[in-house]
């Protein structure tokens, strides 16, 4: 069997790396998901508030806040979604996507590493 790495070290040295770097693409790439979905659902009730106003209750504050709750609630008191200027920032949510996009990048690159050095990786 011919081996790749000079010495065991060496090999497990190169094994603790790749494996960092999958976690941590892991870690990003979960979180920026988490967002993107916070986001995306918060969105998806406010465009359909936005398309039939009418079974919906608004309050926007001096902060800029919107807040979303069902027609005849007290809107404030059981919010149904709160959209905030943070929440339509474009520039917040290009970095966002970018990061998740390079997240799985990593993940990738580090999983056809794996494979590289015969360790079985399990696809999401």
């Amino acid at each position: 069997m011919r081996r790749y790495f000079v010495s065991d070290q060496a090999e497990n040295e190169a094994t603790a790396q790749v494996v960092y770097g999958y976690q941590k693409a892991n870690e990003a790439k979960a979180k920026h998901e988490g967002r993107l979905k916070a986001l995306g659902d918060s969105l998806a009730i406010f465009a359909g508030a936005l398309r039939d106003p009418g079974k919906y209750q608004f309050a926007v504050d001096d902060t800029s806040y919107i807040t979303v709750g069902n027609h005849g609630d007290d809107s404030s008191a059981r919010p149904t979604v709160q959209i905030t200027p943070a929440d339509l920032d474009w520039k917040a949510l290009c970095e966002s996507l970018l990061g998740y996009i390079n997240a799985r990048q990593d993940k990738q690159a580090a999983a056809d590493r794996f494979r590289n050095m015969g360790i079985r990786v399990v696809p999401d």
